[in-house]
């Protein structure tokens, strides 16, 4: 009898006793399912959120995509296919170009000194001299050597040129060719050597130049040369110059170059304002 009793109060203490559910961990809807279907609810619920997270992939993926897409293509078009030389727009960035230049410290510091004499590159050559020469036919253009404002002072036989190198003059992307700076500093230093000598004329003899920090496309420089009065004669002239940053006055290039007048060959003198 007592066996009989004590298994009928075990029966009826486990069926008055609920099992507790943790309610702080498990969703609302779960409190009143089955425990059987708990097996269920959890692999539609990670089915679910695996759906969910493709979907989101497969949105920043179109959308970077098309932003790749579409500053890729505005990047690649800008450089392989820049404006063409006196077309509307590049008449009309050279004119911007040119206010940027206005507006740098160094050429106000020319113009307020009245010992220097300004003018624009090649100022005194007609279209047709303009067209063959390189840096003012070739070369021409925003693209290219947009503006090029001289600066000369006949005392000190000293040249400032304020240049904007353009895209187009790049070697490894956003970096100007060597070359290009190379071609810019003869002619500068050339300016200086031509004007320098009776002749008024002569051709480069030698030209050693130094590359000390990348010159990056689409922006303004100064180019500097003056000549060195110890060692120059009538038919000599010794230059030294190099690039520098218009407004921190950093080092991008040094130059020294000998120029000539060379015997037994008849050169056209130069105009004044080359």
């Amino acid at each position: 009898m007592f066996h009989v009793l004590k298994k009928s109060y075990n029966t009826l203490l486990f069926r008055s006793v609920p099992i507790p559910l943790r309610r702080d961990i498990l969703p609302a809807q779960l409190t009143s399912t089955p425990v059987r279907n708990l097996t269920t609810y959890v692999l539609n619920n990670t089915e679910n959120t695996k759906r969910s997270r493709w979907r989101r992939r497969i949105i920043l993926g179109l959308l970077s995509g098309s932003l790749g897409y579409f500053f890729g293509k505005s990047y690649i078009y800008e450089q392989c296919f820049p404006t063409e030389p006196d077309s509307v727009q590049d008449v009309k960035y050279v004119k911007l170009i040119g206010k940027l230049l206005d507006n740098l410290p160094a050429t106000w510091e020319a113009r307020s000194d009245p010992r220097f004499v300004e003018w624009e590159a090649y100022d005194g050559f007609s279209n047709g001299d303009k067209e063959r020469r390189l840096t003012s036919g070739p070369l021409r253009g925003s693209r290219g050597l947009a503006v090029q404002k001289i600066f000369w002072n006949e005392e000190q036989k000293r040249c400032v040129n304020v240049v904007h190198f353009g895209k187009s003059l790049e070697g490894w992307p956003r970096i100007v060719h060597g070359g290009i700076l190379a071609t810019v500093l003869d002619e500068t230093l050339g300016r200086v050597a031509i004007r320098s000598v009776p002749a008024h004329t002569g051709v480069t003899a030698h030209l050693d130049i130094k590359y000390i920090n990348a010159v990056k496309s689409d922006r303004p420089y100064l180019v500097v040369a003056y000549l060195d009065k110890e060692r120059s004669t009538d038919r000599k002239a010794y230059v030294t110059g190099g690039i520098f940053d218009p407004i921190t006055k950093k080092v991008y290039c040094r130059c020294e170059a000998l120029f000539v007048v060379p015997k037994g060959l008849s050169l056209r003198r130069i105009e004044e304002r080359f």
